[in-house]
């Protein structure tokens, strides 16, 4: 088996048994199957340029190729390791040395300021962290990904009301910021929404606001409040509210 480029530019492969790529068997005369092995089986490597001759492997991801194809089984499970190990039995031994002696714990404090422009809509921060060996030149990286929690609103309404007769809750949050929360929108959505744009909230201090509510339907209610400013979206709480005829 080789692999052909198409006039159209797409590069296509085959034959190549499905069952003997996910085995691993790579006896089959007359197909590619050690080719078609290891593209299914690849790593993904990321390299720094230390000069203009000099690359350096920073770290490798051995899972993310072949998550959705039918020629190898799912990555970290039994089988696939059999097939990559009944594949290797004719490849070349090599011996890795791995001489740690010595770990060190670093902290970093990252402030609000520091990230707060730079995050995802889900509040989803990247961390990777880099060291470099001064003796050997050598790169090594480090990333994680995590998800902020964000601040929640309380919600104090009352336990029950009276069909189109208006009724007041109470919503409140603290501020964590070291800086005001600008440009602030509150919504409340029951059997009907209700939309009030809010002067700014200080810094590291405590908003209050009332809200008036009419309910047009008997039964259990449940009022959801957003709060969306420029610095923090999407900070929600909730309460219900039985409504009598």
């Amino acid at each position: 088996m080789q692999s052909c480029r198409l006039p159209t530019g797409v590069y296509r492969c085959g034959p190549a048994p499905v069952t003997a790529i996910k085995r691993g068997e790579l006896g089959i005369m007359q197909c590619d199957l050690p080719f078609v092995l290891a593209e299914v089986n690849a790593d993904v490597i990321r390299c720094v340029k230390l000069s203009s001759t000099k690359w350096e492997k920073l770290d490798v991801d051995t899972s993310r190729v072949g998550k959705n194809i039918c020629t190898k089984e799912p990555d970290g499970t039994l089988e696939e390791r059999l097939a990559v190990q009944n594949a290797g039995k004719a490849s070349k031994k090599v011996r890795q040395i791995d001489e740690a002696e010595h770990m060190e714990t670093f902290k970093f404090t990252l402030k609000p300021d520091d990230y707060l422009d730079h995050l995802t809509e889900q509040y989803m921060m990247n961390i990777t962290a880099t060291a470099q060996v001064k003796e050997t030149g050598k790169v090594h990286i480090k990333e994680e990904d995590y998800r902020l929690r964000r601040p929640d609103i309380e919600v104090e309404a009352p336990k029950s009301g009276k069909r189109y007769k208006p009724f007041e809750i109470n919503v409140s949050m603290k501020n964590p910021l070291s800086k005001p929360m600008t440009k602030c929108v509150v919504h409340v959505e029951a059997n009907g929404n209700v939309e009030e744009k809010i002067s700014d909230i200080a810094a590291n201090s405590t908003w209050k606001h009332s809200i008036t509510i009419k309910a047009n339907r008997s039964g259990r209610i449940t009022m959801n409040v957003t709060l969306d400013c420029q610095e923090i979206k999407d900070v929600t709480g909730y309460a219900n509210v039985e409504i009598e005829p």
